[in-house]
């Protein structure tokens, strides 16, 4: 590393050792001793205090030091103390005290030391600067004059001096409290430091100076401008567009191909190559996963093409949500229903059989390295290793597994070779497996190869593509009818509402609407009345799909002119022949590749046909070489032996990392177990060492909540990196404020570079991330103003209407809404996907440092009280999965705990644990069909401050929604102005959101005469009763569901209403209608109806008859026999 690289790493670390200076309290005396300062600097304590120690810890065994944590100065504040200068040691049997303080430094809690700029809270000994001064310049020396356990009391103490500001003990009065120092307290407990292993890699790195060069990690750490290449057109040029395309072998999918900003990411990082950082900016919603299982799939492809061992690719990120969301996109990597070719070979194991073997394939390409208090609660959902290699290494290279593995993955072999035709042999041997599937990989690349190299030859000499900037035109003009349809729609809700509310209105009122809704971005003129929007749209759309219609047909007329001229090459026939013959083609990947117009289109269809069975072969090809590693065959390859595994030399982890990534590429971890997996064996006297630069690759998921302190150490270990995330969502959590940091950076002689650092996201506060920082180290920009890195643009989670809200708020329109919204569950069924819910009398008041609105918090969960079940069973039919319907977001924990409190007061616990309340932290990475928005800011609250101030909580909060978003809100909400809400109401509709209630309207409106009575119809009726608060078990359904599902008599030409099923059920004398709505008979009780009770939103009771599937199967049966006549 060079000097500049050098300062900013020890930046980092001292960033890192900072974030350990942690508040301490001795809560419970009989957890910690109190003894005298002199007593404690005896170094020998009573025996008493050392028996109770040493007892506790040991329980029985001999005994053996334990860790320590003394206060030597200690705050006495209302019964609680809390340790102003603290110091690790460890202590004997004897009662011996000992501290080693180059190890384990004594440390001043940061929240008691101060910052310029930044207003004190509490007891402070000192500045923070000083403290950082005299830690870095002054406590080498003091800790070079320490020979005896009572030096280091002194220097620690001399320490804490020189930091004071010599007001500490006159503040304490102030707050109340007292400075203890002649009583010393301890505890038995061991400092956790879970960034240990962070700091001894970066202590590394430091003591590399300039000797090694780490091209990946000193690319993220540059200063330095780097010239950018636009993303937006990398495959608009041919001669380009080829190489990449020739580069990219693998592809997980045969279902779809790369979306277009998906391909350009790939195409990027490819482009790119050894020691450089590629970073893609992912929005929610937008396929990071598969665009990371192409890359992988394209590795893996490439190193058994060059004959080279398996890749290591390390997927890391600094939340166990991250990580399991990324071991979750590799856990399962063949289709349900995978042929004989594409699946894993190898069988799971299983210790307990006497096979040593599952029947079941393998199906993970990924494998968990958690902690170790994670351990055994993943170890039954995932293949798991741990530094010992005694996980997936030892488990699957048993004899007994390895027997039955070999004989598995040769008759999978032989299977495959039988589908070809004999064109690929047959194997007797791992070895001779191994030597077809080369051949067979070689061949097929050779023909993938072929084909783009002809096409890209007749690209060329046909010149530009009319179809091409006819398509984009489309493109352009669909974007455009997209926007004018939404707002056509939403004048559409607004005149609804208008003559909903004032039915004969005069059209001169219509002015107050348009003046509160029209706005200076309005693409319509403004009008004088509503329904001249209305009608401006309406026109606007026709002429838009006219225009579309005359493009489509130009674009496809051409396209036919360019096919005529770009028609396959003998050499490209000869090539779709070979992959014929290979099985690496279905008559129907052909057709699509002959179909293809252009080289881009090719390389589309390449992705689901040829590059999907490369990716199979190559990890066939890796598995067999498994096998081989794991039986022995080769001595020099054996696996390492049992005895020996736990051995860290840079020999035996050569040797490991190169045969494990055999069996699975893929290793998964958090930041902070990450350099445990690639610490070296040192002799006792030597400082720690790391195999730096071991992986081919490392991906970072969501960076963009990675602090770059913690993250940026992991780049050591590779050989280039890809990172992933989205600055635009949920920010680190920093250990440290702007000024601080700047300080430190200051002390560390960085003053002069601090604004750079700033800019390219290398300091440890707000704004910087890895991703903000590795977007800087890019060589790639996007969009019209050039932002650095890649970008994610199709969005495929949201419904439009919700997505273009974030579109609008954070990402500068870049987002293309690529759902469709054919098959929309809600369609008929709300106004809008975007909606407000107002909340009269909404006031907010605060909670501690928290915020709470008591009457959104009840209105809401009697919305869901209300409302659960309407949705329930439209998502969750069966009632499988009933906590992944509808959730609930909020700016504020406290707010958060009310509103989940309300719910199970109202509703029930079943209720409470159905649906999912938090922060943006919480539900960051999930997803549900129904969101509600809890704003908390009453109508006393001008501006929701907090919201507008952190604008990415929201984008998280809306991108949950996938189907509906509520906003909960005052009055004053709808009318804000600030950025969050002044868009909420150019996007939104308000409506009272009453669906149970509009479902249940079936109900009143039945008004033709009651049925006469019987005898049964009106006996005292035994009809099952379950609450709205209460499960009900799968199958269960409300008329208005169960009529869209009956299979009617032959002729018949449309479902029935619900109104006219539930007539024809009391006709039938099955329902009768009771006091708060229709309630089945003892006939229908008999049949399986049911009771749903429920609350409208006046507080009125009401009922409805609910259907098990033993009545709906009945009811059927009797409808199709001609029994009921509806």
């Amino acid at each position: 590393m060079d000097p500049l690289h050098h300062h900013i790493t020890n930046y980092l670390r001292n960033i890192q050792t900072r974030s350990n200076l942690q508040d301490y309290e001795f809560t419970s005396e009989e957890k910690f001793a109190s003894i005298t300062l002199e007593t404690l600097r005896s170094g020998t304590l009573p025996y008493d205090v050392t028996t109770r120690f040493i007892q506790k810890s040991s329980a029985g065994k001999k005994p053996k030091p334990v860790d320590v944590v003394v206060s030597l100065v200690t705050l006495q504040i209302r019964g609680r103390k809390e340790g102003l200068l603290l110091l690790p040691a460890s202590l004997d049997e004897n009662g011996t005290l000992t501290a080693d303080l180059t190890s384990s430094e004594p440390w001043i809690p940061a929240s008691r030391l101060t910052t310029p700029g930044i207003p004190a809270s509490g007891v402070t000994v000192g500045e923070l600067s000083t403290f950082w001064r005299y830690r870095l310049n002054d406590w080498p020396e003091a800790v070079s004059h320490v020979e005896s356990w009572a030096d280091a009391v002194d220097a620690c103490l001399e320490m804490f001096k020189a930091v004071g500001n010599g007001s500490v003990e006159e503040n304490a009065m102030e707050n109340g409290a007292k400075v203890l120092y002649a009583d010393c307290f301890l505890s038995a407990e061991s400092v956790v430091i879970a960034n240990g292993a962070i700091l001894d890699l970066y202590g590394h790195l430091l003591s590399q100076k300039e000797k090694a060069r780490l091209p990946a990690y000193e690319q993220l750490l540059s200063l330095a401008e780097r010239p950018r290449h636009s993303s937006d057109v990398i495959d608009d040029d041919t001669s380009r567009l080829l190489q990449t395309a020739l580069a990219s072998c693998g592809s997980m999918s045969d279902g779809f191909p790369l979306t277009d900003s998906q391909r350009r990411a790939v195409h990027a990082f490819l482009w790119d190559g050894g020691g450089d950082v590629t970073a893609v900016s992912g929005p929610p919603g937008t396929g990071k996963t598969t665009m990371l299982q192409s890359v992988v799939a394209s590795m893996l492809v490439r190193h058994a093409l060059d004959g080279r061992p398996a890749p290591l690719i390390i997927c890391t990120s600094t939340n166990n949500q991250a990580v399991t969301n990324v071991i979750d996109s590799f856990s399962s990597v063949s289709k349900d229903d995978s042929g004989t070719f594409d699946l894993r070979w190898l069988p799971g194991e299983d210790a307990d059989s006497d096979t040593g073997a599952t029947s079941e394939p393998l199906s993970a390409l990924a494998t968990y390295c958690p902690s170790m208090s994670k351990a055994r609660e993943v170890n039954s959902r995932y293949l798991v290793e741990d530094t010992r290699k005694s996980g997936v290494y030892s488990r699957y290279s048993t004899p007994d597994y390895v027997a039955t593995a070999t004989a598995r993955f040769l008759e999978q072999m032989q299977a495959h070779a039988s589908s070809t035709g004999g064109v690929v042999a047959g194997a007797q041997t791992l070895a001779e497996a191994t030597q077809v599937l080369r051949k067979a990989l070689h061949r097929i690349d050779e023909s993938r190869c072929v084909l783009l190299r002809e096409k890209a030859e007749a690209e060329l000499s046909a010149g530009p593509r009319v179809s091409r900037w006819l398509a984009a035109e489309i493109r352009d003009a669909e974007e455009q009818q997209s926007l004018f349809r939404a707002r056509g729609l939403f004048w559409k809700a607004r005149r609804d509402e208008a003559e909903a509310a004032q039915p004969h209105r005069d059209p001169s009122d219509d002015f107050f609407v348009i003046e509160q809704n029209y706005t200076d971005d309005e693409p319509a003129p403004r009008f004088d009345t509503i329904e001249e929007f209305v009608t401006f749209y309406d026109t606007e759309d026709d002429r838009f799909s006219q225009r579309i219609n005359a493009l489509d047909a130009a674009r496809r007329q051409k396209e036919q002119e360019e096919a005529t001229a770009m028609a396959m090459t003998p050499a490209a026939e000869q090539a779709l022949n070979w992959l014929r013959r290979l099985g690496a083609l279905t008559e129907v990947g052909e057709q699509e590749i002959r179909e293809s117009v252009s080289l881009l289109d090719l390389d589309r269809s390449l992705d689901t046909t040829v590059r999907y069975a490369e990716f199979w072969i190559a990890v066939h090809l890796y598995e067999a070489q498994w096998l081989s590693f794991a039986s022995g065959v080769d001595a020099d390859n054996a696996v390492i032996p049992v005895a020996e595994r736990k051995r860290t030399s840079q020999r035996y982890m050569e040797k490991y990392w190169g045969q494990i990534a055999a069996l699975t590429p893929c290793f998964v971890m958090t930041a902070y177990q990450l350099p445990k997996y690639f610490k070296l064996w040192t002799r006792n006297e030597e400082d720690t060492r790391f195999d730096l630069e071991r992986a081919d690759l490392l991906i970072m998921d969501e960076s963009g909540q990675v602090d770059t302190s913690v993250g940026a150490a992991a780049f050591a270990v590779a050989k280039r990196a890809l990172v992933v995330g989205d600055v635009r969502q949920l920010a680190p959590v920093w250990s440290i404020d702007p000024e601080s940091d700047r300080q430190i950076a200051s002390t560390l002689g960085l003053a002069d570079q601090w604004e750079d650092m700033t800019f390219r996201g290398l300091t440890s506060s707000d704004h910087s991330s890895v991703m903000a920082a590795a977007a800087s180290a890019s060589n790639w920009s996007y969009g019209v103003d050039a932002d650095p890195g890649l970008f994610l643009s199709e969005h495929f989670r949201c419904h439009p209407g919700i997505i273009n809200y974030c579109n609008d708020l954070l990402y500068k329109g870049m987002l293309v809404p690529s759902r469709p919204v054919e098959g929309y569950k809600l369609k008929d069924r709300t106004v809008s996907p975007f909606l407000v819910h107002e909340v009269a009398g909404s006031e907010s008041r605060r909670s501690g440092s928290s915020r709470v609105n008591d009457r959104e918090a009840n209105t809401i969960a009697h919305w869901i009280n209300d409302n659960f079940r309407y949705f329930a069973d439209i998502y969750d039919p069966a009632g499988q999965s009933p906590d992944q319907v509808v959730g609930v977001v909020t700016p504020f924990a406290a707010q958060a705990r009310l509103i989940s409190r309300k719910i199970r007061e109202i509703g029930g616990p079943a209720l409470g644990k159905a649906v999912t309340v938090g922060t943006a932290h919480r539900l960051q990475g999930a997803e549900r069909p129904v969101i509600l928005f809890s704003s908390v800011y009453g109508d006393r609250d001008p501006q929701a401050s907090f919201i507008d101030n952190t604008l990415e909580l929201m984008n998280v909060a809306v991108s949950r929604a996938k189907d509906l978003f509520i906003v909960f809100g005052g009055t004053t909400r709808w009318s804000d102005q600030g950025e969050v809400f002044g868009l909420v109401h150019k996007h939104a509709t308000k409506s009272n959101c009453d669906f149970a209630a509009s479902e249940v309207a079936e109900r009143p409106v039945e008004q033709d005469a009651p049925t006469a009575a019987t005898t049964t119809a009106t006996a005292e009726p035994t009809y099952r009763t379950v609450k709205r608060s209460e499960s009900i078990e799968a199958g269960y359904a409300i008329a208005s569901v169960l009529v869209k599902n009956l299979i009617l008599p032959s002729g018949s030409t449309e479902n029935p209403t619900a109104k006219a099923f539930n007539k024809a059920l009391r006709d039938a004398e099955y329902i009768v209608r009771g006091e708060h709505g229709p309630v089945p008979t003892a006939k229908g009780a008999a049949l399986g109806i049911a009771v749903y009770e429920g609350t409208s939103k006046d507080g009125e009771p009401y009922v409805n008859p609910i259907y098990s599937p033993e009545a709906q199967r009945a009811l059927a049966d009797m409808i199709n026999r001609g029994e009921i006549v509806i």
